[in-house]
């Protein structure tokens, strides 16, 4: 288990790696994901009160060059019980297999699937807090 899960900072806009501003709407909670990502790693991520008014989870995977399903299934599940959309940012080509081969990706569906971070807050944007 060597997946190190990072929240954003929540304040009025983020700045990226190259220090331009990033907006979060205040319904999205953003985490970064990076190394290997195995059974157990989504427990990183701090379970969603269900009153905190988190509407969409953007994952940015970008760093995880592999994973499992079992990874992230249980996270998935908690965010449909609570009417949480996933939107996963940047999948390298190894986890998006995984997602393929376990049907996890249509269950999620396509457009939830996000070349980059910027694109992912778009579709967040978009959502705009529907339910799952």
């Amino acid at each position: 288990d060597v997946a190190v899960v990072k929240e954003w900072e929540y304040v009025e806009d983020m700045r990226d790696e190259q220090g331009r501003l990033k907006p979060v709407p205040a319904y999205v909670m953003v985490y970064e994901i990076s190394g290997p990502m195995f059974f157990g790693a989504a427990d990183k991520i701090p379970h969603m009160e269900r009153d905190n008014g988190c509407r969409v989870l953007i994952l940015r995977m970008r760093s995880v060059p592999a994973m499992d399903i079992t990874a992230l299934n249980g996270l998935y599940d908690e965010c449909v019980r609570k009417n949480i959309n996933v939107v996963f940012s940047h999948v390298n080509e190894q986890p998006m297999s995984v997602f393929r081969k376990s049907g996890m990706y249509d269950l999620v569906g396509a457009e939830n699937f996000q070349p980059n971070i910027d694109v992912a807050l778009e579709r967040a944007i978009s959502i705009g807090g529907m339910p799952v």
